[in-house]
C-alpha cells in the first residue's frame, strides 16, 4: 500500500520549497568609520616649491647683476670743478712808482708822495717837496769785499758804526727777505730807520724817516741780474 504523506510532512516540504524560492539574503555591510586623519589638511607637495624657488632666486640675482653692469658701463658725466674765489691780498705798493737804475742794476718801488729825486754816484735821495729839507729816503750802493760777518760789519765798519757804539739798545735783525733791519730809529742828521742788504761783494743801504713804508720798500727791491 502506498505511503501517503502526512500533513506535517507536506508542510515541511512546502516550507522547504518556499525557502528554496526566496532569494538569498545579501550580507549587510557595516558603515566604515571615517579615518581620524580625514579632517587634517593635506600636505602641500614640496616638489613645485623646490623648482620655483631656485628660478626666483636666479631671476632676482640676474636682475641685480644686470643693473650693476649697466651702471658700470654708463659713463658718468664729469662734475664741474668747484670754483672758489680767493681773496686778493691788498697790495699797499700797487700804486707806487718804480725806480730802475740801469747803471747799478737794481730797481725798487717808492711812495708817490716822494716827488724829487737826486741821483748821485751810487747814492739816491728822495724828497717830498724840495731838496733843501732832509731826504725822506736814501739808498746807497757800496762795493765791499770779503764780508763774512754782516752784523760785525754794520757795527764796526758802516757809516753809522760810531753812532751804534753809543746806542747800546739798537741792534739789527735779519729779515726773511735777507735784509738786516735796525730794531729802532738811529739819530744821525735826524731819526732814521736803517736796513742793509749783502749781495756777494756789494752792500745796499736804505734809510728813511718813514718807518711805516720801509718794509714795503725792502720787499720791492730786487737786482736786475746776478752780481
Amino acid at each position: 500500500m502506498p505511503f501517503a504523506p502526512t500533513l506535517h510532512s507536506a508542510s515541511f516540504i512546502i516550507y522547504n520549497e518556499s525557502m528554496n524560492q526566496q532569494p538569498l539574503s545579501q550580507p549587510v555591510e557595516s558603515p566604515i568609520d571615517p579615518s581620524p586623519y580625514s579632517n587634517q589638511p593635506k600636505p602641500t607637495p614640496k616638489l613645485p616649491l623646490l623648482i620655483i624657488l631656485p628660478i626666483l632666486i636666479a631671476t632676482i640675482a640676474g636682475g641685480i647683476g644686470f643693473f650693476i653692469s649697466k651702471q658700470a658701463a654708463t659713463p658718468k658725466s664729469p662734475s664741474a670743478p668747484l670754483v672758489t674765489s680767493t681773496p686778493v691780498p691788498n697790495d699797499p705798493t700797487a700804486d707806487w712808482k718804480t725806480y730802475v737804475n740801469t747803471t747799478l742794476h737794481f730797481s725798487f718801488k717808492y711812495p708817490p708822495s716822494l716827488q724829487y729825486i737826486e741821483d748821485l754816484d751810487k747814492e739816491l735821495k728822495f724828497f717830498k717837496t724840495n731838496k733843501t729839507e732832509f731826504p725822506t729816503l736814501v739808498i746807497r750802493y757800496q762795493d765791499q769785499q770779503q764780508i763774512t760777518d754782516p752784523q760785525k760789519w754794520i757795527t764796526e765798519t758802516s757809516d753809522i758804526a760810531s753812532i751804534l757804539k753809543s746806542s747800546k739798545n739798537t741792534f739789527f735783525v735779519l729779515q726773511s727777505n735777507g735784509w738786516y733791519k735796525s730794531s729802532d730809529f738811529i739819530s744821525t742828521d735826524n731819526s732814521r730807520r736803517y736796513a742793509y742788504l749783502f749781495k756777494q761783494d756789494t752792500v745796499v743801504e736804505i734809510n728813511t724817516t718813514e718807518d711805516e713804508t720801509l718794509d714795503q720798500i725792502l720787499s720791492t727791491f730786487k737786482f736786475l741780474y746776478n752780481i
